[in-house]
């Protein structure tokens, strides 16, 4: 299985990471947590300087 993504929409959020296309075998489980939680993590200035995880906590909290 490969992973193809935009390089232009989605480069930031990748360098530094795992390559933009690359076959996930040989990728742990521990890994991808990793990266996902670095990702879901980091401020973004496009949502106030708040991480995705905030946003997505208040839209939770927002609709129940």
């Amino acid at each position: 299985m490969r992973l193809n993504t935009s390089h232009l929409q989605h480069g930031k959020e990748f360098s530094g990471h795992e390559q933009i296309a690359r076959s996930f075998e040989g990728i742990t489980t521990e890994r991808i947590k990793f990266i996902e939680d670095r990702l879901n993590n980091r401020p973004r200035k496009t949502l106030g300087y708040r991480t995705p995880n905030e946003v997505y906590k208040e839209a939770i909290m927002r609709s129940g």
